[in-house]
């Protein structure tokens, strides 16, 4: 309930910009009305995929982009991890891979969210293995970063996901060495009391001026 509240909390950021000390709440694994299971298209298992260097590839049904210098989408089998072994999807049979010469992968919503998270595994020493998430704002304004160890553990991938209190998060950045992730989610706030007060006023006067014409 907390996190819907936050949520819808959130919208005011139409109204007002970012807040100077906003909040990133790290929370547990939740469903997203956004989500990316990367099952499409369907691959023979243990293959994988290339996309071309620096591709931007849709997710999550056209509501956000990701990239990287190389991406690679792979089934069961067809990731092998490294060092942490083969890689067991979060979700289904496949997930989206970045290549050990990956650099910085940018995530970039078509609206902000007020809530996102998925699961990453790293795969390249040193163990723990380390990953830092930047978040940004509508505006390009930087919110905060969030920094995690990994260990690499036989292929298992870990959940990250947060709330943004005070902001929504157009973009999300983390730099990868080589790595994979699976079963991103993320939550557009939905219109508060406020929103829809706000736009039933307009209506209204909207009518009265018909009328009075």
């Amino acid at each position: 309930m907390r996190n819907m509240t936050i949520c819808a909390a959130a919208l005011l950021g139409v109204f007002v910009p970012a807040v100077a000390g906003a909040l990133i709440v790290e929370v547990g694994p939740f469903l997203g009305a956004l989500q990316e299971d990367f099952e499409q298209p369907v691959l023979p298992d243990g293959t994988w995929q290339m996309y071309p260097d620096h591709y931007v590839l849709p997710i999550m049904g056209g509501a956000a982009t990701v990239t990287n210098e190389q991406l690679f989408l792979w089934a069961v089998g067809g990731a092998t991890g490294g060092d942490a072994g083969i890689t067991v999807p979060a979700h289904g049979r496949q997930g989206l891979g970045e290549n050990m010469s990956g650099g910085t992968v940018t995530l970039t919503f078509v609206d902000p969210v007020c809530r996102f998270g998925g699961w990453w595994q790293p795969y390249m020493p040193p163990d723990p293995a380390q990953l830092s998430f930047s978040f940004f704002d509508v505006g390009g304004a930087y919110l905060g970063t969030r920094e995690y160890e990994f260990s690499l553990h036989g292929g298992q991938m870990d959940w990250h996901g947060w709330v943004f209190e005070g902001a929504r998060v157009k973009t999300v950045t983390w730099l990868e060495t080589g790595g994979q992730i699976d079963y991103l989610q993320g939550d557009v706030p939905e219109p508060g009391p406020v929103f829809l007060l706000g736009t039933g006023l307009i209506g209204l006067a909207l009518i009265a001026m018909r009328r009075r014409g």
